[in-house]
């Protein structure tokens, strides 16, 4: 038996598709309004006051003054830890002279977290009656009163108005900039034998061992000269010699 005509059947179809984009519009407005919900919710949580800054936690700190740290990080208290630019924080920081490098960082939900690695002394530097203690870079780091039996002494260098924080012109004499540049790579056991090292001459450090004995460096290779000494100082007791000075200038030392 046929089956019976529908005239209106080819309508069927097009309902069909009319209904399924009915469908994918309330799923488009559902997930429209979800994602609207969880915005507004980030919105309030981040604005909220589980957020708002209670304390800064401060590590490292041996000759920077706290307070001097607080003046830089310029943060208040209540505002919203969202608002601290870690980046900006620590290249601030990293500014000051007697900083080395910073670390910044969230400590959620109240805290921001800092972390300084000061400048390392390295040597000191007779001024009038005092000690200046001096870093890698020519950093003034501070002013003692005594001298520091672990630290080498630099000499022959004239300071105008020294004051904490002031970088000294170490560009102007090639033998004061390489010599604080090698100073940390040395050996306590290579430190000990030293007295001090003389800079007066830009084209000649001049070395004085604890008893005596001077010895002229030039300029460069600075470490590699300064293992030499042991080696040096034993092959002219063994030659029972007192020499004015030794010459470490070239590759091969000339007493005299």
């Amino acid at each position: 038996m046929d089956k019976p005509y529908n005239q209106y059947g080819y309508r069927e179809p097009e309902k069909e598709k009319v209904q399924g984009k009915v469908r994918k519009r309330k799923g488009l407005y559902f997930v429209l309004l979800l994602v609207f919900l969880i915005i507004l919710a980030f919105v309030v949580l981040f604005y909220s006051s589980l957020f708002e800054l209670e304390g800064v936690e401060l590590e490292g700190l041996d000759r920077i003054e706290t307070e001097e740290i607080i003046r830089t990080l310029r943060l208040r208290r209540g505002m919203n830890i969202w608002e601290v630019n870690t980046r900006l924080i620590k290249a601030h920081l990293e500014d000051m002279p007697l900083v080395f490098s910073a670390e910044v960082r969230y400590r959620f939900p109240r805290s921001i977290v800092v972390s300084i690695v000061e400048k390392e002394l390295v040597a000191l530097a007779p001024y009038q009656d005092k000690y200046l203690e001096l870093s890698q870079d020519g950093t003034l780091l501070g002013i003692v009163e005594g001298m520091k039996e672990e630290k080498p002494l630099l000499t022959g260098m004239d300071f105008s108005q020294p004051y904490i924080g002031k970088v000294l012109p170490v560009e102007q004499n090639q033998s004061f900039k390489e010599i604080l540049e090698v100073l940390p790579l040395m050996s306590e056991e290579e430190i000990s034998i030293l007295s001090d090292f003389n800079v007066s001459n830009p084209l000649n450090l001049v070395v004085y061992t604890l008893d005596g004995t001077v010895i002229w460096m030039g300029t460069g290779d600075y470490p590699e000269k300064i293992r030499m000494i042991p080696e040096v100082l034993m092959e002219i007791q063994h030659r029972e010699q007192e020499p004015s000075y030794i010459d470490l200038r070239v590759p091969h030392f000339l007493s005299k």
